[in-house]
């Protein structure tokens, strides 16, 4: 693996999300009422494929046109690990995952030991910081998903594509120990905004054990 990706890997994470403001995506209300949700159909999700990392201790669904992207990433460094997989359609929809696995404990931005609780605050407050000048971001807030706490946002450029489409996109960064290691967990999700309930759906169905 070369020294560059490791460089920009915040660039590959980004790369892939583009939106519209008027088309952003929300994580699932887990405060929504059984009414609420009533009113709105669910996607039905029985005949979606489970795609399991079972060493990495994380499982989500896919519909079954998804399929596995050969190009995975693995960059071995003293201090850390840094892995990435990615699942995509013949439509340009995907989900990529980038784990860092910090083998000496999570470590802040200014170089000093931190807790996940201390990376969740300071990553949540970096991203804040940056929506004043970045179009890109756009919805910024904590949520934890199966338990672990993390910062999501909607990628929300004021672009379209050539072709005229516009697309959606959701990150979430979380942080954790696993399994006595510190790991920062990157999800990204994207998709031309046709088909924004999917990747809702999709990112409702990541569970960690």
């Amino acid at each position: 693996m070369k020294k560059s990706f490791i460089n920009l890997l915040p660039l590959l994470i980004a790369s892939c999300l583009a939106c519209e403001p008027k088309s952003q995506i929300r994580a699932p209300d887990r405060t929504t009422t059984s009414t609420q949700r009533s009113s709105s159909p669910k996607l039905d999700l029985s005949n979606w494929q489970t795609v399991r990392l079972e060493e990495k201790g994380i499982n989500f669904k896919l519909p079954p046109e998804w399929h596995h992207d050969d190009s995975d990433l693995k960059s071995e460094k003293e201090n850390f690990t840094v892995e990435a997989w990615e699942w995509n359609t013949p439509t340009q929809e995907m989900i990529r995952l980038f784990i860092t696995t910090h083998h000496k404990g999570f470590v802040s931005l200014i170089g000093k030991a931190a807790s996940s609780e201390e990376r969740v605050e300071e990553k949540f407050q970096s991203v804040k910081k940056s929506t004043k000048d970045d179009s890109l971001i756009g919805e910024v807030k904590k949520l934890k998903v199966s338990g672990v706490e993390g910062v999501y946002r909607v990628m929300s450029p004021d672009f379209k594509q050539e072709n005229g489409d516009t697309r959606c996109g959701i990150l979430w960064t979380g942080y954790r120990v696993h399994p006595g290691e510190g790991q920062e967990i990157d999800i990204s999700l994207s998709a031309y905004c046709k088909s924004e309930e999917i990747l809702r759906a999709i990112f409702g169905t990541i569970e960690f054990e």
